[in-house]
């Protein structure tokens, strides 16, 4: 599983989170020095049916913003160098799941009902051409009650990536 995840996301060259990734199992720990804003993983298929995710946290997280740590399920589109600032090519879903400790899981149908663009725009038009046009998918860290969606999380918490799901055009994740 752990082929292909890493942090991120990599802005005009440079990397939003700090920390370093482990993998078997995919994981990362946070220190008072860094902060992670999402897990990310290559994928350059269209998008049908749900995204799940599995989780174990230890420790403590907070959000860089706001007030409670959450995560999010995420994709985005391919794009050209600029593609950070078209709203339609960042998709997270309404629903987040916790970053206290446990195991957690959280399961999103890919409708458009259930999922906003970055500026929290629904729109089932925009929403499946996006889904058709994946680059990557992933995990998201932040407020989103605080608009900070991917806006990173600090603390001393462990976040350990138990199962993931994105299927895939053609059944495959």
């Amino acid at each position: 599983m752990s082929r292909g995840w890493h942090l991120g996301p990599i802005v005009n060259g440079r990397n939003q989170s700090s920390g370093e990734l482990m993998l078997d199992p995919v994981s990362f720990k946070l220190t008072r020095a860094s902060e992670v804003h999402a897990l990310l993983r290559r994928r350059a298929k269209p998008l049908v049916g749900r995204m799940v995710v599995r989780y174990r946290c230890e420790g403590g997280f907070r959000p860089v913003q706001g007030d409670v740590a959450r995560l999010s399920l995420y994709f985005q589109v391919q794009g050209g160098a600029d593609w950070w600032l078209d709203a339609d090519n960042r998709w997270y879903s309404d629903a987040f799941g916790p970053l206290t400790p446990g195991e957690h899981k959280l399961e999103v149908p890919l409708i458009s009902e259930q999922w906003h663009n970055v500026q929290g725009q629904k729109n089932q038009d925009r929403f499946n051409s996006a889904r058709r046009q994946v680059a990557t998918v992933g995990l998201a860290y932040g407020d989103p009650g605080a608009g900070a969606t991917m806006h990173g999380v600090r603390g001393d918490g462990k976040f350990t990536l138990l199962r993931f799901i994105a299927t895939l055009e053609g059944g495959k994740s």
